[in-house]
């Protein structure tokens, strides 16, 4: 306290000296605001977070989704084959690679006593959701017994891939949205949509699994190798990194409550 301070304070009647010196431990007892940027920033920084491994997490998921057909070079499965006819002499060797959307079939080089006869031109299935086999197909690959069985699986589970990768879209678009406002309601949404999409890509790659189960069970031809493919790791990766968005969406929600 400063000398004119003091003075001005000997000047007060003693009977307000009281109500003076409550009023100012009062105010100085208030805790300090300073906290609340601190943690707004925190949660700031929470749903940039959440906001980038949506982000990775639709990147991957649509990239696994838009594979063959629709592009060549992501795949689930693929199914290399070389078969022989026995005592004529006849082999056929090539590969065919399956999709969220169809298969493709790859050229087929045939050969007759170690003569080369040719080769087929690559072919795919009409882009939709569901195998539909061509009977040459199924006796080249040896998955006479597996047909049905992938036709079902693929025709019901395979639409969880564009479904998943729908609702990272939606995660990351109301995660932008609820960065941007703000708002409960919008980080609400986000966790619907992130949690849900992380569910069902989940679900998606256990079909994944599935599929691939029933080839190498099904199909025992000789000659035939089935492999991993890229979309089914590109798949997990991006449940994977959903769960992690709705994870840290959730905590970006909590630190918005505290906030307030």
């Amino acid at each position: 306290m400063t000398a004119s301070a003091h003075s001005y304070f000997v000047l007060i009647p003693p009977s307000a000296r009281c109500a003076v010196l409550s009023n100012t431990l009062h105010l100085s007892s208030r805790p300090s605001k300073r906290s609340f940027p601190i943690m707004k920033s925190k949660g700031r920084s929470t749903s940039f977070l959440s906001i980038l491994l949506f982000a990775v997490a639709f990147i991957l998921l649509l990239v696994a989704t838009i594979s063959i057909p629709v592009t060549r070079s992501i795949y689930l499965i693929k199914l290399n084959f070389a078969t022989s006819a026995g005592i004529s002499g006849v082999k056929a060797t090539g590969k065919v690679e399956f999709g969220v959307w169809g298969y493709c079939v790859f050229p087929v080089q045939a050969s007759a006593f170690g003569i080369s006869t040719g080769a087929t031109a690559t072919t795919c299935s009409p882009a939709k959701l569901g195998y539909t086999f061509d009977s040459q197909l199924v006796k080249l690959t040896g998955l006479q017994d597996a047909a049905h069985t992938i036709s079902t699986v693929t025709s019901a589970g395979l639409v969880l891939h564009p479904i998943a990768c729908g609702l990272a879209f939606l995660a990351l678009l109301f995660a932008l949205l609820a960065a941007c406002t703000n708002s409960a309601m919008l980080h609400i949404i986000t966790l619907v949509a992130g949690y849900l999409g992380a569910l069902i890509a989940t679900i998606a790659f256990i079909v994944d699994c599935a599929l691939y189960g029933i080839l190498r069970n099904k199909v025992k031809v000789a000659g035939v190798v089935i492999g991993w493919g890229n979309a089914i790791t590109l798949t997990i990766i991006g449940a994977v990194i959903l769960w992690a968005g709705a994870i840290a969406a959730t905590s970006a929600l909590r630190r918005t409550k505290r906030t307030y």
